[in-house]
């Protein structure tokens, strides 16, 4: 990718699966990674798996759901590298997941939940970040889904916490476009990782294969790369867009 070695990024969310695997290919490209979980220990075991604790990586714990914390990250970041040029916020929810179903059976506190971390929690780490990048330039990308535009009949709440994280990225590209700010979202199908894949039974997973116009399911270097090409130069012209990595499944907005 061009020009990515020698830049800073932060990853939130980074500690596993998406996160990891974007972390492994921006350091694979030369460039110093922030590598930020609520899990430090997930975190700081990928930082040992990269070298160690470098110049080029940096474990730090965060919070999504406290936007507190995520100033204080910005902070560590910041200050660490002397800088920053992108950040991926790509950490979201997962407790509530197991809980949202449909509009009758989710109560307050599971919608609450779900969109302080998804996306008030986004929206927070782009606040934090703009000011880093308005005088240099940069980009900020978010880890979406394809659940905002397939229209499930459960999983409402993620499904709306995620169509947010579209409206945000798009507004953002809008409003500071012109001052070298790039905004765009990643939107994942399903992404066979190795919890899934030990989880799903195999009749499930061929079941899903055969609705896909791809010959394998999706894994996680799959996003990373498309996460890699959007923070590089050759994706200078790509700004608030949505990105459907997802073997071509949904080809909807």
């Amino acid at each position: 990718m061009r020009n990515l070695a020698g830049r800073v990024f932060l990853v939130c969310g980074a500690a596993t699966g998406i996160g990891a695997a974007t972390v492994r290919r921006l350091f694979a490209e030369g460039a110093s990674v922030a590598v930020a979980d609520i899990n430090l220990e997930g975190a700081r075991a990928l930082v040992d798996e990269l070298g160690g604790e470098s110049p080029r990586a940096l474990a730090a714990w965060y919070d999504q759901g406290d936007a507190q914390s995520i100033q204080q990250l910005m902070a560590t970041t910041v200050g660490y590298f002397g800088g920053l040029d992108g950040l991926l916020a790509n950490a979201a929810d997962m407790k509530t997941l197991l809980e949202d179903g449909d509009l009758l059976n989710n109560d307050a506190a599971v919608w609450e939940q779900t969109l302080q971390v998804n996306v008030t929690g986004v929206a927070m780490l782009f606040r934090a970040a703009i000011p880093h990048l308005e005088g240099r330039g940069g980009t900020l990308l978010a880890t979406s889904s394809d659940a905002a535009s397939s229209g499930e009949p459960v999983r409402v709440a993620y499904a709306a916490s995620k169509a947010a994280i579209n409206a945000i990225c798009r507004h953002v590209a809008n409003r500071w476009g012109k001052k070298g700010i790039r905004c765009n979202v990643v939107s994942p199908g399903l992404i066979m990782t190795e919890q899934l894949q030990a989880a799903m039974d195999v009749k499930i997973t061929e079941a899903l294969l055969a609705k896909t116009p791809s010959p394998r399911h999706g894994v996680v270097e799959d996003v990373a790369s498309a996460v890699a090409f959007l923070f590089s130069d050759d994706a200078e012209w790509l700004n608030g867009q949505v990105w459907h990595v997802n073997g071509g499944i949904n080809q909807s907005n």
